[in-house]
């Protein structure tokens, strides 16, 4: 029998994303006009936390259920998700342009995301252990990797780099912090609500459990990512739109997986090298696609295409 609870739940996630995505960035720019600082800088630091929050709270919750794969599926595949899936569906609405520093160094920094996780998770490659573990103490070397990258957008702000500026009503301080408070809570409900959902439609199709960790679980809690960025596209915001999806890519493996290693051991299957391997692959194509045209430092219709391409391969890779 079709439990319309979990299918009702399902959309009215969706209405609550949308929204949510709404509130959050328009009281995000608010608090940037106010403290001067970049729309970029927002979009790397507050929103990207913000709607990497679902992440969060499902690999906490697998990590207490000692469900490993669950946990480290969710946060390789959200960032595979967020460059293969956001920036490819976002490149077919709109021609993202993207700025200096997003090439030459926030890009660069998920990259090197990619590479710190692949050093401190395979102890048996370089520890010589007998199991790969994430520790109590590599949850603080990510920890330190993630305000390192705070410091480092602390520090270029005498830039004020903007791109694509956003036409909003600046509210004063108090009402757009709240706006924000509100706008990721409504994320964070729509998110759960659309995992449960599509968690429920998964098994009423019988797709696998491993297959919705890595894949439905992964895209359900990128889904703020998601709308977040499309509907900054909309409003014509590249920053936000880029620096959502990147920093999310930053945040997750420094920020939320270091958190999730701080509340127990985390077992690293050799396995998972394989989808660590293909986030390193998402963000060395979007710094090869950011180059390749000669004048600008932009993504077109072609760039989304191939992204979307690429994603679809993996998911074809993951069924296989």
């Amino acid at each position: 029998m079709v439990d319309l609870i979990s299918l009702g739940g399902f959309i009215l996630g969706f209405g609550l994303l949308i929204k949510g995505a709404d509130f959050l960035i328009s009281g995000s720019v608010s608090i940037a006009k106010k403290l001067k600082v970049s729309d970029l800088f927002i979009g790397l630091t507050l929103i990207s936390v913000g709607t990497s929050l679902p992440e969060l709270f499902v690999s906490l919750s697998a990590n207490s259920h000692e469900n490993y794969d669950i946990l480290l599926g969710n946060i390789l595949g959200s960032n595979i998700a967020n460059i293969l899936l956001i920036l490819g569906l976002g490149a077919l609405v709109r021609r993202i342009v993207l700025s200096h520093s997003t090439v030459w160094k926030e890009i660069p920094f998920s990259l090197l995301a990619a590479f710190v996780l692949f050093i401190v998770a395979n102890d048996v490659l370089f520890k010589n252990g007998s199991i790969n573990l994430l520790s109590f103490s590599d949850g603080l070397i990510l920890i330190l990797f993630y305000f390192v990258f705070i410091y480092y957008l602390l520090s270029e702000q005498h830039y004020k780099e903007r791109v694509g500026e956003l036409p909003t009503n600046i509210v004063n301080l108090p009402v757009a912090i709240f706006a924000v408070i509100v706008g990721i809570l409504m994320l964070n409900l729509g998110g759960e609500l659309v995992v449960n959902g599509a968690v429920y439609l998964a098994l009423l199709l019988g797709v696998s459990q491993a297959f919705v960790g890595l894949t439905i679980i992964a895209v359900g809690t990128s889904i703020p990512e998601l709308v977040t960025s499309l509907v900054a596209l909309a409003k014509k915001n590249l920053p936000i739109a880029v620096g959502n999806a990147v920093g999310s890519c930053i945040a997750n493996i420094f920020l939320i997986l270091g958190i999730s290693t701080l509340k127990g051991d985390i077992v690293y299957s050799s396995f998972r090298n394989v989808d660590l391997f293909m986030v390193f692959v998402s963000s060395f194509v979007l710094l090869v696609a950011s180059l390749i045209k000669k004048d600008k430092m932009v993504l077109d219709k072609f760039e989304g295409f191939f992204f979307l391409v690429l994603y679809t391969l993996y998911i074809i890779f993951l069924l296989s």
